[in-house]
Parts: structure tokens; C-alpha cells; sequence
């Protein structure tokens, strides 16, 4: 499926108890590691692990011209969105009348949390891999005039997920987060997970072997007081949780092949091969290569014909790209890449000297680029 898949059961808010979390946990599971698995690898893609990492050449005896390059466009976008939104200091406000006094210790609270980065790492997981999770709890806090009473983290979306009613609505039922471990067991190293799952009123905890599957009788169980709100916030740039990775990757690996392939191509153009007809350069292999080095140093070769009838040639071997045309269709592939995200691109076309600095920036993409953020 297109995006990250969205964990829904058939149970109402009121029908959630442990036997129902239990019943239907292998299901939600199971969905949650598949998107787990995908979330994981096109973070890998948006920090550098692109395909053409892997490039084999098949028509080749030999990997020795085999070049492997990798444009950063994927990570150059994201970071353009997670700069073009929180770049700036966040400033919160209330649209009815609210006490200012109010609103000033929020802002302090939310400064000591670093909400601002926060948001950042969380629009880097939204953008890369169409989802992005805050992690939210209170705390005791020993100075109410600056420190927060809450703490807030950035969660890796392949550890945390929310799982909603499948009926009309689709409310949250509850949060789950997994945490990876390893453990000693008769003196080997395994992995175990840590599967912790929180609704409005409780709190359950899984223990199990990572490669065997879950155990559904819980470790842990306890009664949440106090705070009767499910933890983890969940971001989304579209519903459908697609990110620039997955709807962006066959445009970054046909630039990075193009890259890649017109290295090669320049690469056995500066070593081509020198076919001679008719013409003997020597009796061995090494005559023949010095009469090589000599014609090449000396910058001139001479061949005499053999035969009245066959003329003696010399021919070069090579399959040369026409890098103009390549140079065009890289450009249109870059500039549909950017602009199906709003991002605008880093270089100007415009040579006029008349084009004003907001029409600069309206016919490079700034324009689509807040419209399509908003």
C-alpha cells in the first residue's frame, strides 16, 4: 500500500478492556512491524543508503568503472521543509481572550522543553516517512516559575504507533510503544521487546522474544491516575501517511543513475580502446605495449599496410552519451521532484536583470513552496 498503513480495529471506546487489547494484538502487530520495517528503511534513503549503492554493472566483465553516486535531494528537501516551518522561534497564542499571564508561563514551559526542536525532529520523520510522533507525560516539577511540569520526546516512528476504532470516527483507543532490549539468557545475547501500551485509564506491559513473536499474557499491568490523556500526539503532512521517500525514490534513483552511468561513460571515454586493422605493432605483448607507450608520448603512431588490397586502419572503441541530452532530462526530472513537494529549487534560471526580487522568488517555486506548506 501507498503510505503508512493507519492500525485500526473494530472495537468502541467503551467495548476496550485487556481481553479486547489481547485479542486483537497479534493483527495490530503485525502491521505495526511492516510499517516499522518501511518507516526504517526510507529514513536509511533520506540519510544517504540509496539503491544505487548497490549498482552492478551487467554488461560488464569487470566492476573496476563502476561509479556510485549519490544526489542528496531527498535529504535537501526535508531539510528545507523542517527549516522552512520551524526555522523561526514558535509562538503560541490563544484566538479567545486568555489571561496573558497564562500565556507567559506556557511559553516558558514550552521553551524549557525545547518544543521548537522537538517539532523539527518530528517534521523530519513526517516528511521522510509520512508520520511523526510526540511522546508526552507529566512530571513533578521543584520550580513551577520556569520548569515544566511535563516532559515531551521526539519518538522514532518505527517504535511508536497509535491504533484507532475501526467505526464511524475512528477515535484512538490506545498507544503502543516497543523498546527494544537484549538479554543474557544461558550465555548468549537475544533480543527481547518491551511492548508498552497505554490507554485512557491503564497501563499494560509486554515482555517477549523479538524473533518468536508477542506474548499476549501482560508483565505488567497498572492503573493510570490522574492523567486520563493517551500519550503520544501523532503528525501527518497527508491522511494517507506517504512521505517524500516513497513518492519521491524513483526520481532520486533514476538522478543517481544518470549520475552514476555518465561517470562510467566518461570514465571509458578517457580509457578507450585503440583497435588497429591490418597493422602489427609487435611480435609480444610487450613490444606491443611499448610501441603503445611511444606512440603516446611522442603524440604520433605510424601504420603500414600489409596488403595492396587491405588497407592498415586504427579505430577507436567506445559508446560516448550525449551528455546534453542527459543534462536536459536530469533537469526536468529534478525540477518535477521539487516541485511535486513544494520545495523550489536551489539555482535560478532567470538571467534578467530586470526580474524583481519577489518575482525571482514566485518563478523558483518560493510561491508554491507556502502555499503548498500551509
Amino acid at each position: 500500500m501507498v503510505g503508512l498503513e493507519k492500525l485500526l480495529i473494530p472495537v468502541k471506546e467503551n467495548e476496550l478492556t485487556l481481553e479486547k487489547i489481547q485479542e486483537y494484538l497479534p493483527t495490530v502487530m503485525d502491521a505495526f512491524n511492516r510499517n516499522a520495517r518501511k518507516a526504517r528503511t526510507e529514513y536509511e534513503k533520506f540519510k544517504g543508503q540509496h539503491d544505487i549503492l548497490q549498482k552492478v554493472r551487467p554488461n560488464s566483465d569487470t566492476q573496476e568503472i563502476n561509479h556510485k553516486v549519490v544526489e542528496q535531494h531527498l535529504w535537501a528537501m526535508v531539510n528545507f521543509k523542517c527549516g522552512y516551518a520551524y526555522g523561526n522561534p514558535l509562538e503560541f497564542a490563544k484566538k479567545e481572550t486568555a489571561d496573558v499571564n497564562e500565556m507567559s508561563y506556557f511559553n516558558k514551559y514550552m521553551s524549557s522543553v525545547n518544543f521548537r526542536g522537538l517539532c523539527d525532529n518530528v517534521a523530519e520523520w513526517v516528511y521522510t516517512t509520512g508520520a511523526g510522533y510526540l511522546f508526552t507525560q507529566p512530571k513533578k516539577s521543584d520550580d513551577l516559575e520556569y520548569d515544566a511540569p511535563f516532559e515531551i520526546y521526539s519518538m522514532p516512528t518505527d517504535r511508536v504507533a497509535k491504533v484507532y476504532s475501526s467505526y464511524i470516527g475512528e477515535k484512538p483507543l490506545f498507544d503502543l510503544v516497543c523498546t527494544p532490549i537484549k538479554k543474557l539468557i544461558n550465555n548468549g545475547i537475544e533480543d527481547y521487546t518491551i511492548l508498552s501500551i497505554y490507554t485512557l485509564d491503564m497501563y499494560y506491559e509486554f515482555e517477549y522474544q523479538t524473533q518468536v513473536g508477542a506474548n499476549l499474557k501482560p508483565t505488567k499491568i497498572e492503573q493510570r491516575n490522574g492523567y486520563k490523556l493517551l500519550p503520544i500526539t501523532e503528525f501527518y503532512a497527508y491522511s494517507s501517511r506517504v512521505g517524500m521517500v516513497e513518492s519521491l525514490e524513483t526520481l532520486q534513483n533514476a538522478l543517481d543513475s544518470i549520475d552514476s552511468d555518465s561517470l562510467d561513460n566518461i570514465q571509458e571515454t578517457v580509457n578507450q580502446l585503440l583497435i588497429f586493422i591490418n597493422a602489427k605493432l609487435g611480435d609480444t605483448n610487450e613490444e606491443k605495449r611499448q610501441t603503445l607507450v611511444n606512440a603516446r608520448k611522442n603524440g604520433a603512431l605510424e601504420v603500414f599496410d600489409q596488403s595492396k588490397d587491405i588497407h592498415a586502419d586504427v579505430k577507436t572503441l567506445v559508446t560516448q552519451l550525449n551528455h546534453t541530452d542527459v543534462n536536459v532530462l536530469k533537469n526536468q526530472l529534478k525540477a518535477d521532484m521539487y516541485a511535486s513537494w513544494g520545495v523550489p529549487l536551489a539555482m535560478s534560471g532567470i538571467r534578467s536583470g530586470n526580474v524583481t526580487q519577489g518575482g525571482s522568488e514566485v518563478s523558483n517555486g518560493w510561491e508554491h513552496a507556502y502555499s503548498t506548506i500551509l
